[in-house]
């Protein structure tokens, strides 16, 4: 009965081995695809829910957005770029040479200096 009962355990033992292998690989394998928490470019390296959650703080609340997109950065960011594009913006002539003060004054996307006189300062 002895050698019956060491064989079982051997048998017992060889199936453990087996599983702990094999969770062993399954992990490394994780960790491979996951990879090192030292590689990460955030400052927060002691996890992926830290390091995604400073990310996260950088960014900010996304309904916070003046935008009309806010699904996500890129869109609201995209939104803007097309708001710009549109604009025109008139060439800016060179500044009068007589002496006196002058004001930019940009009218139906003409851009003229106009001599500023006690009359006028201050108008817009």
């Amino acid at each position: 009965m002895i050698g019956w009962e060491n064989n079982q355990g051997a048998y017992f033992i060889g199936i453990l081995k087996k599983a702990v292998n094999a969770v062993a690989e399954t992990v490394s394998s994780i960790q491979d695809s996951i990879g090192k928490l030292t590689d990460l470019t955030t400052t927060a390296k002691t996890s992926l829910v830290a390091s995604v959650n400073e990310v996260d703080g950088d960014i900010g609340n996304l309904s916070s957005l003046t935008t009309t997109a806010k699904t996500n950065v890129v869109s609201a960011i995209n939104e803007l770029d097309s708001d710009i594009g549109n604009l025109s913006i008139p060439s800016i002539p060179s500044a009068p040479s007589a002496s006196g003060t002058y004001v930019l004054v940009v009218a139906d996307g003409v851009a003229t200096w106009t001599a500023q006189t006690q009359d006028n300062q201050g108008e817009s």
